[in-house]
């Protein structure tokens, strides 16, 4: 899964896979009609490509083997205008990573801290609520949306996941790696009994040079 800012002659392409997700998942939980009326007065390519023209907005999009399965958008002022997923990703943590570009794009690169968001539909809100968004406060409420706000370094994830893959050790290096240890162990023993035998007089130390000569000992 690869996310990266998009280019201007991508945003067609980030307008159609916002409608697709519009209609396919969010149709059925609309409760005013003018939250359609909303959605698509804002995405459409003519809108965006010029704000993204004049610099003031940013589009990030999510790619699976050249695929767009997900597009996320942010004005200068950080407020995210954009977060749409196709169903059959979610649930993989793609919404996930577009939100921490976006505010890590937010605190790293334009250097504020506080992100907003006016979620719709408004069923969607507990999972930035979840993410750690709060209501803004004496701000009116609408049957639209719900405003919210976050900090950019309280959303973000503490410290980055660490992910060990477990290497595979094979059978002959485990057999070589087991007769070694026998082998040492052997000697180690030998050389044991050999120093008791010869401290209680039972082996002189001709006999045992003589061990040595015959190869008895190593």
């Amino acid at each position: 899964m690869e996310i990266r800012q998009l280019c201007e002659n991508e945003v067609q392409m980030a307008v159609q896979t916002a409608h697709e997700v519009f209609e396919s998942y969010m149709r059925p939980y609309i409760r005013s009609p003018k939250e359609p009326e909303q959605f698509y007065g804002y995405v459409q390519a003519e809108r965006l490509w010029r704000e993204m023209h004049e610099g003031r907005l940013i589009l990030w999009g999510a790619f699976d083997g050249g695929r767009m399965c997900g597009v996320a958008a942010m004005q200068k002022v950080c407020h995210i205008t954009m977060l749409y997923v196709r169903p059959q990703y979610m649930g993989k943590k793609v919404g996930t990573r577009l939100l921490y570009a976006m505010c890590g794009y937010a605190r790293d690169v334009i250097h504020q801290e506080r992100v907003t968001i006016n979620v719709m539909p408004v069923v969607a809100a507990p999972y930035f609520y979840h993410k750690g968004f709060g209501m803004i406060q004496n701000v009116a409420l609408t049957d639209v949306y719900v405003p919210l706000e976050g900090r950019a370094s309280a959303i973000l994830p503490k410290s980055p996941e660490i992910v060990y893959k477990p290497r595979k050790v094979k059978a002959g290096f485990v057999a070589a790696l087991t007769a070694s240890v026998l082998v040492f162990c052997t000697v180690m023993m030998a050389g044991v009994t050999i120093s008791h035998m010869v401290s209680d007089g039972l082996l002189t130390d001709y006999d045992y040079e003589m061990m040595q000569e015959d190869g008895e000992t190593v």
